[in-house]
């Protein structure tokens, strides 16, 4: 009965493995972050953009309403606000997301760097289980050839 291939450092395999697929949860976690603040960033600007056709309307010829004019000016500073502190928080992010996909490139190195090793001593094994048989092969024969008559 053939032996079977036993890889002894499984168990830190599979640690590297578990490591990656954290490390890629990770990335996937920020970049989920980053598509938050870029949404929110597109939904300040389109009311930005409301805000100025609000502004013009309430500016034409003849008819200024001071108000709308204050409130519009107001709303636009707080929509610049706004921005600023997403710009902030989209750097953060941005460098949070980098160090985690160096992490994942280095996690996903050492996983494959366990992976090599172990092809290749799967491969040193069946070269060994092919030389036993050779030699086992090799025995039956000279057994079977000093029994038979002369």
């Amino acid at each position: 009965m053939p032996a079977r291939f036993v890889f002894t450092l499984e168990p830190v395999l599979d640690m590297r493995r578990r490591d990656e697929e954290r490390c890629l949860r990770q990335v996937a976690e920020l970049e989920r972050q980053r598509l938050q603040i870029t949404e929110r960033v597109g939904s300040v600007q389109r009311g930005a953009a409301g805000d100025r056709q609000r502004l013009t309307a309430a500016m034409s010829p003849g008819t200024v309403d001071m108000a709308v004019v204050r409130m519009q000016a107001v709303a636009s500073q707080h929509a610049v606000l706004r921005l600023q502190r997403a710009a902030i928080e989209l750097a953060g992010v941005m460098h949070r997301i980098e160090a985690a996909r160096l992490a994942l490139q280095r996690a996903t190195a050492a996983r494959k760097a366990l992976e090599i090793m172990r092809q290749k001593q799967r491969v040193a094994w069946a070269r060994q289980q092919a030389q036993r048989e050779t030699l086992e092969h090799e025995d039956l024969a000279v057994m079977r050839f000093g029994r038979e008559p002369r």
